[in-house]
């Protein structure tokens, strides 16, 4: 689904570029400029768009002029050039998005101005205003900041033989970007991850998983459903975490027993991306 997703991508931004092209033909005013994408903020420099040391999967360029879009760019983790897009853009003002991410099964909706996940993952984003002038520089560099929101949780209870899955179920959860604004979309409702858990976790204490959603830099709250069954979908365990706080850039941490069926505890600070909240259930 995500190839012929990102096929139909790549297709809009040929078709977008040949009306530009017949556009720059007819006044001569263009520059070809390459952009160095990298940054991430307070994760250091690098061109391979790494974070964590784990690579992003797929880059894309939104290029508006006038508030209008005239080309997109979609690059794959694949491509010799990834991390570098070049495009050839007329002279004038031109506001440049910049969205890089390892999610799942992305759709881009040009009207709406947003990409949106099946299973979003750490996600870097960033929107500028470039003056294009035949003397413009050949090479921009451009700094991408996350903004993505992660929900780890710690088991502390042994997982049982049978335990064939766990599925988390946040109440409010946001899988999409505005890519103009840099701000997450609406929130989607029944958003639920399933995580299979293999044989050589069974029987151990401190697993750990993890989901990844779009946030706002201003903290919100929501209740978290996990629930876990064997193989023949029984139900083996389930729990609550109440008021769990999110916010872009930050991990909140979240561990208890599972299996136990005890709703959340208490809340206390760790540190990481930023400083993060550890929630108890």
């Amino acid at each position: 689904m995500k190839k012929l997703i990102f096929a139909a991508i790549a297709a809009a931004a040929l078709m977008g570029c040949e009306s530009v092209d017949e556009q720059r033909a007819s006044d001569g005013q263009e520059r070809e400029i390459t952009f160095a994408c990298g940054g991430f903020g307070a994760t250091g420099t690098t061109r391979a768009l790494e974070a964590d040391g784990k690579g992003m999967t797929d880059l894309c360029v939104m290029d508006y002029t006038q508030g209008e879009m005239v080309q997109q760019m979609h690059q794959s983790g694949t491509d010799a050039d990834f991390g570098t897009p070049t495009m050839r853009l007329r002279t004038g003002e031109h506001q440049i998005c910049f969205v890089a991410s390892r999610g799942t099964g992305a759709a881009l909706d040009t009207e709406a101005h947003t990409i949106a996940w099946a299973r979003p993952s750490d996600t870097f984003h960033k929107s500028i205003t470039l003056d294009v002038k035949p003397s413009s520089a050949a090479q921009q560099q451009v700094t991408l900041e996350r903004v993505a929101t992660r929900l780890r949780l710690t088991l502390t209870d042994e997982v049982p033989a049978d335990a064939a899955s766990v599925t988390i179920a946040p109440e409010r959860w946001h899988t999409g970007l505005d890519y103009l604004t840099g701000e997450p979309s609406a929130a989607v409702t029944n958003y639920t991850s399933t995580v299979a858990l293999p044989e050589s976790v069974r029987g151990t204490t401190g697993l750990q998983m993890s989901i990844f959603g779009l946030s706002s830099a201003t903290q919100w709250t929501t209740d978290v459903a996990l629930t876990s069954t064997n193989a023949d979908g029984a139900l083996i365990g389930q729990g609550t975490i109440k008021s769990a706080p999110m916010r872009r850039n930050v991990i909140t941490n979240c561990t208890g027993p599972l299996f136990s069926s005890v709703t959340v505890g208490g809340i206390v600070l760790n540190t990481e991306w930023l400083p993060e909240v550890e929630v108890t259930w």
